[in-house]
Parts: structure tokens; sequence; C-alpha cells
């Protein structure tokens, strides 16, 4: 979900969800912050660089929301 999220990170609906999907799989791998962030990193450094590029306070409020 988090690749779908960077892919399109202007809608709010997925930051939403990949916010909760992000956090149930910290929770369902016994709160393993390291296995999950190695898995979003890619995605979140595509959304924070697509945001710095477009200055686009949306995707900064999308990017609070989500992960």
């Amino acid at each position: 979900m988090s690749i779908v999220f960077a892919l399109d990170p202007g809608r709010r609906s997925m930051a939403i969800l990949a916010g909760l999907s992000i956090g149930v799989a910290i929770w369902g791998r016994g709160n393993s912050i390291t296995v999950v962030a190695l898995v979003v990193f890619c995605p979140c450094i595509s959304v924070v660089m697509s945001a710095l590029r477009h200055k686009n306070t949306t995707i900064w409020i999308n990017v609070a929301v989500g992960p």
C-alpha cells in the first residue's frame, strides 16, 4: 500500500490506507519497526522527494496523515 501511495501522494484515501497498513504491519510483526522500515523506506523517500519537487501542501498533509 505504501508503494501505491508513493505513486499518487495527492490522494488522501491512499494516505490513510497506507498509514493503516503500516500500523498493522508493525503491530503484526511484534513491533519490529526495523523490518517494516526496510520495506517502507523507499516509498517514503519517493513521496518526500515528490512533495519537495512540487511544493504541494496537500502532499505534506497526506504525509502527516499516512506513513
